[in-house]
């Protein structure tokens, strides 16, 4: 994982790109997957802060972990299904989302992009639940020392008028 990553290190074009952030737009970060090095990169943009840097440290993680569990052979449509137990703990099982696809921007591999829009819902179901807990057991994530590296996206236009993220 890379935390800082610069935008030519972590994608592949700039159709790679505009698909990634058009599915972290909101976020202090883009998260994209690079199968050629099997590696997660978060691009910051300007104004990030400790916790968006924990969010986005938590996102490739789990990313990670996704990317691992295709490749050991669990079909894509059941990765929820491997989550670790604290994660889905005490939460009511979500039907699979056969019209992920239909949400998936143009850009990314459809394998890649599946990826991403699967980790995506998982932080939103599991990054709460990470925070109270680390919360509780006295972290202090707003005062984290991850250090990522110095880059960051200022922003992307789409258009000439309207920012991208």
């Amino acid at each position: 994982m890379v935390l800082g990553s610069t935008v030519e290190q972590a994608t592949l074009s700039p159709l790679h790109l505009r698909a990634a952030a058009s599915l972290y737009r909101g976020e202090r970060f883009i998260l994209t997957f690079r199968r050629d090095t099997s590696s997660a990169h978060v691009v910051l943009c300007s104004g990030a802060k400790a916790p968006d840097y924990v969010k986005a440290a938590y996102s490739a993680h789990v990313l990670l972990f996704l990317a691992d569990s295709v490749k050991d052979g669990l079909p894509s449509d059941r990765l929820g299904a491997c989550l670790p137990q604290w994660m889905t703990a005490g939460k009511p099982k979500k039907p699979n989302k056969a019209s992920r696809a239909s949400r998936q921007p143009a850009g990314l591999d459809s394998n890649d992009m599946d990826l991403l829009v699967q980790c995506r819902e998982v932080v939103e179901d599991t990054f709460p639940l990470f925070l109270e807990r680390a919360e509780g057991l006295g972290w202090k994530l707003d005062q984290t020392m991850l250090n990522p590296k110095e880059t960051r996206l200022i922003s992307m236009m789409h258009d000439a008028t309207k920012p991208l993220i």
